[in-house]
């Protein structure tokens, strides 16, 4: 699944807001206080789309301020989640996106099938969610 989405903040506007979730987002999970870096791993629990919690490893692949976060979900099978920003003269582009790597050809068909079903929900909670982040920021400019 992908989005791109134009917001009306600046790079290091939406970045920090990213950056401040993921730090308490690790300090959550493993009590910890960690700035996130590429190569940074942590364990955390998860709901599948069934409503089965599981132990997940969160790795960290890229983390390059302003502009790159990307993370993996997963050991065998693992769930790719990219945030790229792309600045523009009135703001940025976010492109989100979400995709499986994976060899297992059964989990392969599965995440297909379900995310195919559920893409377009998906992807509406995806923009939704980047809007209330443009307008976090926004009203907490100083």
């Amino acid at each position: 699944m992908k989005i791109e989405i134009d917001l009306n903040v600046t790079a290091q506007e939406y970045f920090k807001v990213l950056e401040d979730s993921i730090i308490q987002e690790i300090l959550y999970h493993t009590n910890k206080e960690v700035t996130p870096y590429s190569g940074y791993s942590y364990n955390k629990i998860m709901t599948t789309y069934a409503g089965h919690k599981r132990d997940t490893t969160v790795t960290i692949t890229d983390f390059v301020q302003n502009k790159l976060y990307r993370c993996e979900f997963g050991s065998i099978n693992k769930t790719v989640l990219e945030i790229n920003i792309v600045e523009r003269e009135d703001g940025i582009t976010v492109s989100y996106i979400e995709s499986l790597l994976s060899d297992s050809g059964k989990y392969n068909t599965n995440f297909k099938l379900v995310g195919g079903l559920l893409s377009p929900m998906h992807k509406r909670k995806a923009k939704k969610k980047q809007k209330a982040i443009e307008a976090y920021i926004i009203a907490n400019r100083i």
